[in-house]
This record gives structure tokens, C-alpha cells and sequence, in this order.
């Protein structure tokens, strides 16, 4: 009995001791494991429209590149109407704060008369502090155009390893199957096949769960003849792909926003029309369309959000749910490491 705990001992030493170095990797080399990840979801995703274009007799060119092409332009279209939208919310902003300015003269007037502060000392201090602010936003700036490139530099090797992944997959697969025996193709074949369907369901089901996140918030969002309506429901289905997180910020974004372009009153409802529209997404919507396809328990998923969020950012809090979910049905296929996918797993319990 002593020795076979013992064996169980070291072998969980070994499989900890690979757990921490695959965590040092991925820290290592977060900015490209970060756009493979996602080109990998990517390429689950856009694998049944490339095989419906070559059904068609499409060249394999055009079958892997044409479904790229259609993402792209449904992400910039979305993020130009974002922007647009964001540019018209700032200027009505702007024009508010112009009027607050307007009126800083009277304000700077009561300080004098009040508290006999004179207005050379104000305008020093405001002039200081702009002065201050001015020095941030430039040393920051910087930064942001350095990430700035960095960022379109990972998202350009995305889409070509996106690309050659679609179009020379009979290769990656014909590779895949020979680091097994010809005993185990079965078994590798059906592992493919889950892990696929696993991560094109989860994608699935995620879009189709923000849909009508984004159609519930909008009707709701018109009916209380709130502003920017489309904007909002917009940014919500965008951030709410991080579960927990994202929804309860953009509770927040949405008070803040309507409280500058409307009033205290709409705020209010504001909050009120995105907590009841999380609600409704949390416990009836996701339950049915994503948490059904990762087979995941629920604190699983907020330890893989974290987790995430602590090694990869914000990228990490969505990536690491489904690769959680990969993870899982690898596995379970491993005998000696079928205790991670028990813990990983839904409560037989709770699903029933």
C-alpha cells in the first residue's frame, strides 16, 4: 500500500512540475501563443465553409481564402460602425463640456468670493494640471503606437497562419496521423472530431448568444428612449464574450455613457435594462447554448477566467475557456491524467 502511494505521489509531482513549466511558456511567449490561439478557433470555425466551396469545385486557393475575406469584412464593418458611432458620442460630449466651460468663469468667481482664491492662482493650477495631464498622455502615446504595430504585426501572421492552415490542412492532417500507429487512427480520428465539435459549438453558440443579447438590450434600450441604443448593445455583445467580467463592466460603461448624454433617471435604467439582460443571458441563454458544448463546471470556467486573465490579458480571459475545453477532451482520452478531466467536468448532478 505504501509503495502505490508513493508511485501516485511522484506522478502527481511530475504532472505539476509540467503544468508549471507549460504555464512559464505560455507566459514566455504570450504574444504569439495569443494570435495561434486564435487562429486556431478560427480555423475549427472556418473549416465547414472551406469543404463547402471545394464541394462546389472551388480551387482550394480560393476555398481557403474567400471565408478569410467574408470574417474580415464582417469585423470591419462592425468596427467601423463602432467607431463612427464613438466619434459622434465624443463630439456630443466635447459640446457639453464646452457649455461646462462656458460657465467656469462664474465658478472661478464664487471660489474668489468664497473660499479668496484668486483667479491667477486658478488658472495656475488648471494650467499646471494640464500640463501634468499633457506630459502622461504624451509619454503614453508611445506605448500605444508601439502596441499599436505590434498588434496589427500579430493580427497580419494570424490571418496568413490562417490562411495555410485552411489551405494545406490534408498535409497537417496526413502529419498529425503519423505520430501515432495505425492501431490508434481511430481513436485520433475521433478525437479530432470532438475537439471540433466542441470548439465550433462553443463559437457557435457564442455568436448566436450575443445575437440575442444585442436584439434584447437594443429593444430594451429603445423602449426607455435611451441614446445610443445600437452602440451600446453593440459594445455589450462584444465584451461580454468574457464571461462574469465583461457583462458586470459594461454595466458601468453603460451608466457612465448615459449619464453623460442623458440623465441621472436614464442611467438608472440604463443599469437596470443591461443587469436584467445579463440575468436573462447567465442563467437561461449561456446554460443552453455554451455551457452545454465545453462540459465545463462552473468553477472551472471562473478559474480559467482568471487564470487567463492573469497570464494573457484580456485575450486569455476568452482563450482560456475553450482551450480549457480542448484540454478536457484530450484528457479524457489519457488514463493516467482522467483525474484532471473529472475535475474539469460538469457535476453529473448539477447537469441532470
Amino acid at each position: 500500500m505504501f509503495a502505490v502511494k508513493e508511485i501516485n505521489a511522484w506522478k502527481w509531482i511530475v504532472q505539476l512540475h509540467l503544468l508549471a513549466l507549460g504555464i512559464f511558456l505560455l507566459i514566455l511567449g504570450r504574444s504569439v501563443f495569443v494570435s495561434i490561439c486564435f487562429g486556431l478557433l478560427l480555423v475549427i470555425f472556418l473549416v465547414p465553409f472551406t469543404n463547402k466551396l471545394e464541394s462546389m469545385k472551388v480551387n482550394r486557393f480560393w476555398s481557403a481564402l474567400v471565408p478569410i475575406f467574408i470574417f474580415l469584412f464582417f469585423i470591419v464593418g462592425i468596427s467601423y460602425f463602432v467607431m463612427r458611432e464613438l466619434q459622434v458620442f465624443f463630439s456630443n460630449v466635447l459640446n457639453s463640456k464646452n457649455r461646462f466651460f462656458s460657465e467656469l468663469g462664474s465658478i472661478q468667481t464664487w471660489l474668489e468670493s468664497q473660499w479668496h482664491i484668486d483667479k491667477l492662482s486658478q488658472q495656475s493650477y488648471l494650467k499646471q494640471s494640464a500640463n501634468s495631464i499633457n506630459e502622461r498622455v504624451a509619454g503614453a502615446a508611445g506605448n500605444w503606437l508601439l502596441n499599436i504595430f505590434k498588434s496589427f504585426l500579430l493580427v497580419i501572421f494570424m490571418i496568413f497562419f490562417v490562411f495555410f492552415s485552411l489551405y494545406h490542412r490534408p498535409v497537417l492532417s496526413k502529419f498529425l496521423f503519423s505520430l501515432f500507429d495505425n492501431k490508434f487512427a481511430g481513436r485520433v480520428r475521433k478525437l479530432i472530431q470532438e475537439t471540433r465539435h466542441v470548439i465550433s459549438g462553443y463559437v457557435t453558440g457564442l455568436l448566436i448568444e450575443n445575437t440575442i443579447l444585442f436584439t434584447l438590450i437594443v429593444l430594451l434600450l429603445l423602449i426607455f428612449q435611451i441614446k445610443y441604443a445600437v452602440l451600446l448593445a453593440i459594445l455589450a455583445a462584444i465584451i461580454n464574450v468574457i464571461p462574469y467580467a465583461g457583462m458586470y463592466s459594461m454595466i458601468v460603461v453603460a451608466i457612465l455613457i448615459t449619464l453623460a448624454t442623458g440623465g441621472s433617471v436614464q442611467a438608472v435604467e440604463a443599469g437596470a435594462v443591461f443587469t436584467f439582460a445579463h440575468l436573462i443571458d447567465a442563467n437561461i441563454v449561456v446554460p443552453k447554448l455554451v455551457g452545454s458544448k465545453v462540459k465545463m463546471n462552473p468553477f472551472i470556467t471562473f478559474l480559467a477566467l482568471v487564470a487567463g486573465g492573469l497570464i494573457w490579458g484580456v485575450p486569455g480571459m476568452f482563450l482560456f475557456i475553450p482551450l480549457t475545453a480542448i484540454g478536457k477532451v484530450i484528457l479524457d482520452r489519457i488514463r493516467i491524467l482522467r483525474s484532471w478531466s473529472l475535475l474539469i467536468g460538469e457535476d453529473k448532478e448539477e447537469a441532470s
